[in-house]
């Protein structure tokens, strides 16, 4: 299917609708950072349960897939989920990063997420709680 097709948003939708995984949004972007995919509105494969695995996981993870397989795309899931508010989050007040609103701006991103709906005590305890270092190896 081509890109510039009008009706891909709907069909891929529809398609991953009937699936056992939730999909949000209808606009196509192909950006690695799920913060801005969900925050324009971007088709994203709900990722979030991913959070609850890696956490759960007792022992080292290496990551190896090929390229274009959503490694990227994982990592700034749980970088979304795990990492504290900064100033990238929210607004400075005072000199200060308004943790509520950066909260707030944050929760969207996982407001329907399948690891809300499923373990809410695992959201709760964890969500933006521990810092996390990205480093970009490109």
């Amino acid at each position: 299917m081509p890109l510039n097709n009008h009706n891909l948003p709907q069909q891929v939708v529809q398609q991953a609708s009937s699936s056992p995984v939730k999909v949000h949004g209808t606009i196509i972007n192909v950006s690695g950072d799920f913060g801005r995919v969900a925050r324009q509105g971007g088709i994203v494969l709900d990722k979030s349960l991913l959070c609850k695995a890696l956490f759960d996981t007792h022992a080292p993870i290496r990551v190896c897939l090929p390229r274009r397989f959503g490694k990227t795309f994982n990592l700034s899931v749980i970088e979304e989920f795990f990492n504290v508010i900064t100033c990238k989050d929210a607004k400075l007040v005072d000199g200060n990063v308004d943790k509520a609103a950066g909260r707030a701006n944050r929760m969207e991103l996982f407001k329907d997420s399948l690891l809300r709906g499923e373990h809410p005590e695992f959201f709760e305890e964890h969500f933006c709680k521990t810092p996390v270092i990205r480093i970009n190896m490109k």
